[in-house]
C-alpha cells in the first residue's frame, strides 16, 4: 500500500514538473501570482478554455488544476 502511494506521488511530481515547463493535456500555465493566505494559478488551452485553482502553494494548486483537467478530459 505504501509502495503504491509513493507511486502515485512521483506520478503527481512529474505531471506538475511537466505542467510547469511545457504544459499538461493540453494546457498551458498562463498565470501564478501570490494572494491572501496562498497561490491562485491559472492555465489556459489552444480553445481558450481557462482552470484557476488555488492552494497554500503553487504546487498544491497545480495538483488541484490537474485533478480537474483530468476529470474535465476523461
Amino acid at each position: 500500500m505504501a509502495q503504491e502511494e509513493e507511486g502515485r506521488d512521483n506520478i503527481l511530481h512529474e505531471r506538475i514538473s511537466m505542467l510547469e515547463k511545457e504544459g499538461y493535456r493540453g494546457f498551458k500555465l498562463k498565470q501564478s501570482k501570490k494572494k491572501w493566505g496562498g497561490v491562485s494559478v491559472t492555465v489556459k488551452n489552444s480553445d481558450g478554455r481557462t482552470v484557476t485553482e488555488s492552494g497554500e502553494t503553487s504546487r498544491e494548486a497545480a495538483k488541484k488544476i490537474i485533478d480537474k483537467i483530468d476529470t474535465i478530459l476523461d
